[in-house]
């Protein structure tokens, strides 16, 4: 998803494919379904029977930067305060620790 407005961040380039491919793998879910892909300009949704994994793109817009990894988890933490309060939807927090070492579920 490269368009003339989105600069993608080069140093998390790497980093950001492996945890795609880790994704959509299904590794990182405990259901069998197949794992299903969306994406937007900010970010990209890994469905698989119930669950659903969110992450940030590490991009930069004139009108929106997740250009650091400190960004996306504050945009992901603000979501989930504003989210998380209203809807019937449970979220857990996962974290990248490095490019080999990805986890979804609590820190």
């Amino acid at each position: 998803m490269n368009g003339p407005h989105e600069c993608l961040v080069p140093d998390t380039a790497q980093v950001q494919a492996d945890a795609i491919a880790f994704l959509g793998s299904g590794e990182a879910f405990d259901a069998r379904d197949a794992v299903e892909r969306h994406e937007t300009h900010g970010a990209l949704v890994f469905l698989s029977g119930e669950a659903a994994i969110k992450i940030k793109r590490a991009v930069r817009f004139a009108y929106l930067d997740f250009s650091s990894l400190e960004k996306r988890r504050a945009a992901l933490d603000r979501e989930f305060q504003i989210k998380g309060a209203s809807q019937d939807v449970v979220y857990e927090a996962g974290e990248a620790r490095g490019p080999a070492a990805l986890r979804v579920g609590r820190p």
